[in-house]
């Protein structure tokens, strides 16, 4: 048993939690539903081990509000900006009380890779406020997957890229509703497409020096009800890169996106400020040739403030706005146009928090009281062009966080969050809400680990997990 929690939360004040046409006031959390009011999750977190096998599982009791209809002209905009055949319905979204399979998934290692199959999630890129083209913004996805557990070294003239980590996964989409294929838009807005559209990605990861490393990624959405997922519609998918044929038919090798992304540490600075960022690039093979095409993401972490060793610093910008304009506006980034839904797990992004058409940036620092204990002051904005949504819009977070470790296996974390956001499509006047947040976790150390004694092997370590 890795873990035991509890959380309770309570939002004074109407949020925001659809990110892929406005914003959210909760990002990064696994696309757990919340709304105004009270919130709570329940759950635990626990992996075994026997010799080259491995599982790990994940799983919450939650509870949360329901959140009112959009306005009529908010619903307008949403069938603009997503080319859907009709209006979304008047309909307000049901408080929540239901058992969540967060992660669970089981797999095998041998000769440095790792072989899993289940729901799992994926972190594609460095930064705290997520990368663009992978994140743990949305609910985890169904996926196979197979990870390369040490770097591998490379032959000749290719060592000059340093060790390489390869990483690929194919897995299946939840909560698309249309899909555009060949004989038009088919779906509807009561019930999910069935089968859900299929995903596969790929990263190689690179480490030419002790401070530098890079990685390259792909994914690319295909398949659905019209086309059924066979080998031959796989293989298209997964190499037929860069061809282009009618959205939706059999030919058509589905719905690309491309992203790079970087970390370089001073040394001269004993490795105390690190430089990181990611470029995402949609319908193109890599944002390497199109950066003036691209949606970036930039950042700096600050391991020691000067003369205050127990104090770091981490500031973040980011855009999908991208200054060329042009056909790139009007929610081109996250938006597909096989899947309408568009690159979304449950109504939750699975990129970044910023959104399809957005400009925005994080500060978080945080003061160290010891390894394990902190205080924690964190700064969030974002700008929606009014490009893409009619009027634009804006949110402004500013909170605070202490994790304190009242035991080795016992901690508590508390949060405070102020927002202010302004959306005149969805009503005239800001709206302010404030997040209160407390947790509780307990972490029952080799509480089922059979003694040694016995014969068997401990499950200490982390499982395998990738």
């Amino acid at each position: 048993m890795e873990s035991i929690y509890t959380r309770a939360e309570s939002i004074s004040g109407m949020p925001l939690n659809d990110g892929y046409h406005f914003a959210q006031t909760q990002v990064n959390d696994f696309g757990r539903p919340y709304g105004e009011g009270w919130s709570t999750l329940n759950g635990f977190s626990a992996y075994a081990t026997e010799g080259r096998w491995f599982a790990y599982a994940r799983a919450e009791w939650q509870t949360a509000p329901g959140m009112p209809a959009l306005p009529l002209p908010v619903r307008q905009l949403i069938q603009k900006v997503d080319f859907l055949p009709g209006v979304p319905p008047d309909a307000a979204k049901p408080s929540v009380s239901q058992f969540d399979l967060l992660e669970a998934y089981v797999g095998l290692t041998f000769s440095n890779w790792q072989v899993s199959f289940g729901r799992q999630s994926l972190l594609w890129g460095p930064g705290q406020g997520g990368p663009l083209i992978w994140s743990n913004n949305a609910a985890p996805l169904n996926m196979f997957r197979i990870n390369r557990a040490s770097p591998l070294p490379l032959p000749w003239i290719l060592k000059w890229l340093g060790p390489m980590r390869v990483e690929f996964f194919l897995g299946q989409l939840r909560g698309q509703r249309f899909e555009n294929n060949s004989n038009g838009i088919t779906g509807n807005f009561l019930q999910p497409l069935s089968p859900q559209p299929y995903v596969h990605g790929e990263q190689l990861s690179f480490k030419p020096t002790p401070n530098f490393e890079f990685s390259v990624s792909r994914n690319d959405i295909f398949g659905g009800p019209t086309i059924p997922f066979t080998l031959g519609e796989f293989e298209r998918a997964l190499f037929d890169i860069g061809s282009s044929y009618m959205t939706g038919s059999r030919q058509d090798p589905g719905d690309e996106q491309s992203a790079l992304n970087w970390s370089y540490r001073l040394p001269k600075l004993r490795n105390w400020l690190t430089f990181y960022g990611d470029a995402f690039a949609d319908d193109e093979l890599s944002p390497i040739a199109y950066f003036d095409r691209s949606a970036i993401h930039a950042g700096l972490y600050l391991s020691h403030v000067p003369g205050i060793p127990k104090l770091d610093l981490r500031a973040e910008g980011i855009y999908t706005d991208v200054p060329a304009g042009g056909d790139l506006s009007h929610g081109f980034f996250y938006f597909s146009t096989l899947t309408l839904n568009g690159q979304t797990s449950n109504g939750y992004l699975w990129g970044s928090w910023i959104g399809r058409e957005g400009q925005g940036a994080q500060a978080w620092t945080n003061f160290w009281f010891n390894a394990r204990n902190r205080l924690q002051f964190n700064f969030r904005h974002q700008k929606v062009s009014q490009q893409f949504i009619s009027g634009g819009g804006t949110l402004t977070d500013v909170g605070a966080r202490g994790d304190y470790w009242v035991r080795s296996n016992l901690s508590l974390s508390a949060s405070l969050q102020y927002e202010r956001w302004l959306f005149p499509i969805i009503q005239p006047n800001a709206q302010r809400n404030v997040t209160a947040l407390v947790q509780i976790q307990f972490e029952p150390q080799k509480l089922f680990q059979r003694s040694s004694a016995n014969g068997a092997e401990g499950t200490s370590g982390n499982g395998g997990r990738p």
